[in-house]
């Protein structure tokens, strides 16, 4: 990176927001997958106008620039751009509120907002007003997870669809405002299509600009909340239940529900037990079976949110029964039993006659709470929260499955210490025998490979889960990186063979993410040419 350039970008940016000493560029250059670029530069720009100057500087140096908005996108590729020697904007310091609008209900936040601020912020001001969260950690950011379409557990799951109204920079620095109407405009955050060609969807894992500010659609607070447990203890019901969720779903009754199977579970709350491998590369199945029986766990878990007026819930907690109490343990959890809840597991820890006493209090209670263990209350219980909008950093916790030695008790960052995890993120029809189905081979693929099958299926809609597969190795053990690698990569070509889609990719897939689309993907290439001619920002993310 020539020098005259690192000066003007310390002219923009200030020195302490210019970071270029070899310890920083290691730091930012960490990631979980098996995979690795070294970044040129990272920069900290504080507003919009040092975002549009240094897209402008990139433009004259002819420098790649990639942007991050708080730098959590583990399991995919972190802060890593394609290309070597990259400047990396990191946009954390960009983390104002600009608007909390409690009537209309939505927020105008920059992409530094991360979801434990905007929670805590609506908090102290006594918003009646709730955020989506992701179950990732309360750092992670708003409009980052949005724009690359998370979906978190409320009915407000769709992150990217509650967006409303973006600021936008371009590669030449212009500044640009969705939706074809003024700033002033009073509907510009609360009518998604503006008027004219609606082109938001543009700047959604993409490479064509960087948006700097956005409009987010907020829940108000429901008058009665609880949520929903069902365990299925045998898994030949999966395919009945995820057909059950869809009907559910396409009511309006429930949203957004997740579902992990016992080995996922497990790496929440347990190290990876290698003393156990006999030798071998992998678990054996009846050992991960053993496990989850001593934690309590059914082969298979989903949870899900029950929103509205009391009268609503109550109709809605039939409903749900009425299709799921047939196919596995179901079990509701309203304010009143998560608090009772999380005085046991408190009280089971206490030593002498008041931890007997709580011990003996659980075994009294629901056969669903009696027969698994307290630290597995305690995850399920740290779902309730997430399910509020208040995110936490539980679910994070498996990131550090095979290195939990380096989990610290808060402040959880799987790249910096040293994690290795690759997302794969397949998206399908909520169909149950087709999931099921695909979950085999997908066990098969891994297995022929010698790791183990972790699942989280994600409702995204009505009409669709995502099958999220996060592949564990140790990241000291070239042999395993590599094989988890070639595991990611014949995945993906399962995908490819069978024309399933991907919903997120990894840093190095995304040259090969839309090979299946070729008008698609040349359409795109002609608007990047149009508006970034030299390629400065993000060149090739997402296949663009």
């Amino acid at each position: 990176m020539k020098t005259d350039f690192v000066k003007r970008l310390i002219e923009i940016c200030g020195s302490e927001h210019v970071l270029r000493s070899p310890e920083a560029i290691e730091l930012y250059s960490r990631c979980t997958i098996p995979w690795s670029r070294t970044c040129g530069a990272v920069a900290l720009p504080d507003n919009v106008d040092q975002v549009s100057r240094i897209v402008q500087l990139c433009n004259e140096y002819g420098t790649p620039v990639w942007t991050f908005s708080r730098g959590h996108n583990w399991g995919y590729g972190t802060v890593l751009a394609l290309q070597q020697g990259a400047l990396i904007l990191i946009l954390r310091r960009m983390n104002r509120i600009h608007e909390v609008n409690e009537e209309l209900c939505y927020a105008v936040v920059e992409p530094g907002v991360s979801q434990g601020q905007l929670n805590g912020y609506l908090k102290s001001k006594g918003f009646n007003l709730w955020i989506d969260c992701t179950d990732s950690s309360p750092d992670g950011s708003l409009i980052g997870n949005a724009l690359d379409k998370g979906v978190g557990y409320t009915p407000y799951g769709d992150h990217f669809g509650n967006l409303c109204g973006m600021e936008v920079v371009l590669a030449n620095g212009q500044v640009v405002t969705t939706g074809g109407v003024s700033k002033q405009c009073p509907t510009r955050h609360i009518y998604q299509w503006g008027v004219g060609p609606c082109i938001d969807g543009l700047f959604a894992q993409s490479s064509l600009g960087i948006v700097t500010k956005a409009g987010l659609w907020l829940m108000p607070k429901p008058e009665a909340f609880e949520m929903f447990v069902i365990g299925i203890s045998d898994p030949k019901p999966l395919a009945p239940v995820i057909d059950a969720q869809r009907k559910l779903a396409l009511r309006g009754i429930i949203s957004h529900c997740h579902g992990f199977n016992a080995f996922l579970a497990l790496a929440r709350s347990i190290g990876y037990p290698s003393h156990l491998l006999d030798g071998k590369q992998l678990l054996d199945k009846e050992v991960i079976e053993q496990l989850a029986a001593e934690q309590g766990l059914p082969p298979w878990t989903f949870v899900g949110g029950i929103y509205g007026t009391s009268r609503q819930v109550r109709t809605n907690k039939r409903e749900i029964a009425k299709y799921l109490s047939r196919l596995g343990h179901l079990v509701f959890i309203g304010e009143l039993s998560q608090k009772s809840l999380n005085r046991i597991v408190e009280g089971v820890r206490r030593p002498g006659f008041h931890g007997a006493f709580y011990r003996g209090l659980k075994s009294f209670l629901h056969l669903f709470v009696d027969r698994i263990s307290t630290k597995t209350i305690e995850s399920l219980l740290a779902l309730y929260p997430i399910l509020r909008g208040e995110p936490n950093e539980d679910i994070l916790a498996a990131a550090y499955f095979k290195n939990k030695e380096r989990q610290p008790k808060e402040n959880l960052d799987p790249a910096r210490d040293a994690c290795g995890l690759i997302f794969f993120a397949p998206i399908l029809p909520a169909i149950g025998n087709e999931i099921q189905v695909f979950l085999q081979n997908i066990e098969r693929i891994c297995s022929s490979n010698h790791f183990e099958t972790a699942v989280l299926l994600i409702q995204s809609n009505p009409r669709t889960f995502i099958v999220l597969v996060p592949l564990f190795f140790d990241r000291t053990n070239a042999e395993e990186a590599e094989r988890c690698q070639r595991t990611y990569d014949q995945l993906c070509e399962f995908l490819k063979i069978h024309h399933y889609q991907q919903y997120r990719c990894t840093t190095p897939q995304m040259d090969n993410i839309l090979q299946d689309n070729p008008s698609y993907q040349d359409f795109m290439k002609k608007i990047k040419l149009a508006i970034d001619p030299n390629h400065i920002i993000a060149a090739g993310r997402y296949g663009v």
